[in-house]
Formats: structure tokens, sequence, C-alpha cells
């Protein structure tokens, strides 16, 4: 193999490697606080919205509640390791454990297959959002 062909080669497996790499570390980073709301809160699509109306069904999926729930848990113990680019840390460390107890409490519901405990919880958790993004979220959000 001649020495440009050689070096053509290495710089194309170099070139794969480093996309590569990028590719993994996004897959791997934590979600930001607006990508983990927008999951969780974002428009008729939304992790909560689609739990109310599960929840609504007269015989709901429960696996797929389960499956929902625990990943509720899961996005919103993210917003506690993740800083608020307003307002007071003490603030949101609050906010973000109530919400998190308000999660867990949530897939305990789901759990037990508890309806009427789950949609409590989802309507407890939509009536908290103000108290939060009056004090912690951006208007450009």
């Amino acid at each position: 193999m001649k020495l440009a062909t050689r070096g053509v080669l290495f710089a194309a497996l170099l070139l794969v490697a480093v996309v590569s790499g990028r590719v993994v570390a996004e897959k791997d980073a934590a979600p930001t606080i607006p990508e983990i709301m927008r999951k969780l809160n974002g428009g008729s699509n939304s992790m909560t919205r689609n739990l109310e109306l599960d929840l609504k069904d007269d015989d709901p999926d429960w696996e797929a509640i389960q499956e929902s729930s625990a990943e509720y848990v899961k996005l919103v113990d993210g917003l506690q390791k993740g800083t608020p680019r307003k307002g007071d840390k003490t603030s949101w460390e609050r906010l973000a454990k109530n919400y998190a107890a308000n999660a867990r409490a949530l897939d305990t519901a789901a759990r037990k297959k508890d309806r009427k405990a789950a949609a409590l919880v989802v309507t407890r958790i939509k009536n908290s959002c103000n108290a939060c993004h009056d004090v912690h979220r951006p208007k450009d959000d």
C-alpha cells in the first residue's frame, strides 16, 4: 500500500473514531433541565399528560404506566442534580426534592395499581408547576 493511501485510510479511521466518541459522549451526557422539563411536561405528548390520560382509562395498561412512572422518577432525579439558570440554589433544591417525592409517590401508586392515588399525584404535580417556574424558569424557556 502506498504511503499516501495509508495516510488517507488513517485519516478516515481517525475521523470515524472521533465522530463515534462524540456520539457516545452526547448519548451519555445528562439531559439539561429544559430537556427534562420538556419530556416531562412539554405539551400534549408529555409524560405527565400521557400518564394523566392513561389513568383515566377504565382498564389502564399498568405495565406501560409502571414503565413511565419509573422513567419519570429517573428524570426528576436528574432535575435535582441540575443547577437552574435563574433563582436561588436553596429554593431549587427544596422544590426539586418535593418534585422527586411526588414522582416516587406516583411510581409507588403505579406499582400498587392504585389509579386514584396515581391520578391524585399527577394532579398535585401539575398544580405545583408555577411555584417553581415563577422563581426558576427563565423567560426564554
